[in-house]
């Protein structure tokens, strides 16, 4: 008599699990953050070129105009860090948007 319960309980259980909406879902759809880094100096704001932009364990590099682009980031607040061997580091939380686009620059400020 164990046996016939125990099996009615099982496949009972399989019913009910094939039956489920638990079906696996598909990963969000990445973003993007990308901007400008610039260094405001007491004269003049210089836009930073060989800049390491890094979010979501993903990197950039900042061209000759200061602009990055990091694709391929997780949808959800994310921190920003950015960072020159000549300046202070600076880290941000951004909001990051399925299959969007997030625009964020940054200012650089020297050591003091």
């Amino acid at each position: 008599m164990i046996r016939v319960i125990s099996s009615v309980v099982l496949i009972s259980a399989l019913v009910a699990t094939a039956c489920s909406d638990d079906s696996p879902t598909a990963p969000p759809v990445p973003g993007s953050v990308g901007g400008q880094v610039t260094s405001d100096t007491w004269f003049q704001v210089d836009p930073m070129q060989f800049t390491a932009v890094i979010v979501d364990g993903k990197m950039s590099w900042t061209d000759p105009d200061g602009m990055y682009l990091v694709e391929g980031v997780t949808p959800g607040n994310q921190e920003l860090i950015t960072t020159r061997w000549d300046h202070q580091v600076h880290v941000d939380t951004v909001s990051i948007t399925a299959g969007q686009l997030t625009t964020h620059d940054v200012v650089l400020m020297y050591p003091d």
